[in-house]
């Protein structure tokens, strides 16, 4: 859990292909990353 808060952390990852944002990529992965979120925290 300590890996969601704060400058660094992992909410702050972008992927990138050529100098360019991934748009598609970046939104499964923000998805993916707050659905694990909910998970550990417990709410679902």
């Amino acid at each position: 859990m300590s890996l969601y808060g704060g400058m660094g952390s992992i909410n702050d990852v972008v992927l990138y292909e050529n100098a360019k944002p991934l748009l598609d990529e970046n939104n499964e992965l923000q998805g993916l990353l707050s659905d694990l979120h909910q998970l550990c925290a417990g709410s679902h």
